[in-house]
């Protein structure tokens, strides 16, 4: 279940209150349910209301649990109140125990009745059908970016467990940058690219790692880069197995000399840059 477009919730909320005023009395009475489903009530919940739990001097109904949920009292409004009072009395069976939404004949209102109801008025509405669930799924989603309080929307949901609760809000991608650190909202500058402190920490790596390790490799990147646009480096002097100045790597150069394909540093212990890059060209 998805909540509806939020942007068109307002315009689909008058569209159900001038509905419940002006239409005729099956269209009033079904406005009547789909306001409560705005409110936050499952269709099971609003089939079991009587009239008794009407709080008529408040603008109150009182929402008795269901699915193991805890009983709550909501809002709805005088003009809500009055026009589903005029409604029930033009039913057969008023009475405090006597349900509250009934067919012509007096007997409880099935749901494929209001379904047919809400698809057509969303359809027409949003473009497409939505089911009476949505509409639970719609208040808990603008309940909480009113209040930001996911205990409130918990009451008003009649959730037991904050689980459920979130389930509801999980259609709310954007998380709000209220709390989260400065640069979020871009009251800092950016992040410096280089900080002075790289090469030293370059530096201590290399020394306590191994010489030809993964980790001299990868830490020693930035370095060698530098190394390889300068045309000479020291001596000028490369290792062609390991492809490092020899200044640095002079002893691991001569216990590799065997492996080298190098003629000139097989024979001489190192090659000039040139000589090796002439070579790889060749």
């Amino acid at each position: 279940m998805f909540p509806l477009p939020l942007d068109g919730v307002e315009n689909f909320c008058a569209r159900v209150e001038r509905a419940w005023l002006n239409g005729r009395l099956s269209v009033r009475r079904d406005a009547l349910c789909i306001g409560l489903g705005l409110l936050g009530l499952r269709w099971v919940e609003c089939s079991r209301l009587v009239v008794g739990d009407l709080l008529k001097d408040r603008a109150l109904v009182h929402v008795p649990s269901a699915k193991k949920g805890v009983p709550r009292i909501i809002p709805t409004g005088q003009s809500w109140m009055l026009a589903m009072l005029a409604v029930r009395r033009a039913y057969p069976g008023y009475a405090p125990d006597g349900f509250l939404f009934v067919t012509r004949t007096g007997q409880q209102l099935k749901y494929p009745n209001i379904l047919r109801r809400c698809r057509a008025w969303t359809e027409i509405h949003f473009g497409r059908s939505y089911s009476f669930h949505c509409l639970r799924h719609t208040a808990a989603v603008r309940h909480y970016l009113a209040t930001r309080d996911v205990l409130s929307v918990q009451r008003l949901l009649g959730h037991r467990s904050l689980k459920w609760t979130a389930e509801y809000l999980a259609s709310l991608q954007i998380i709000p940058s209220a709390g989260l650190p400065p640069f979020v909202e871009g009251r800092l500058k950016g992040p410096r690219l280089f900080c002075p402190d790289d090469n030293l920490l370059l530096r201590e790596s290399a020394a306590l790692c191994p010489v030809g390790s993964s980790i001299v490799r990868g830490s020693r990147a930035r370095e060698d880069a530098a190394e390889r646009a300068r045309p000479t480096i020291g001596s000028g002097v490369v290792c062609c197995v390991l492809r490092r100045p020899i200044r640095r790597w002079i002893g691991d150069c001569f216990e590799e000399r065997s492996n080298c394909p190098c003629d000139n540093c097989r024979d001489a212990g190192a090659c000039d840059r040139e000589a090796f890059f002439r070579e790889r060209m060749a």
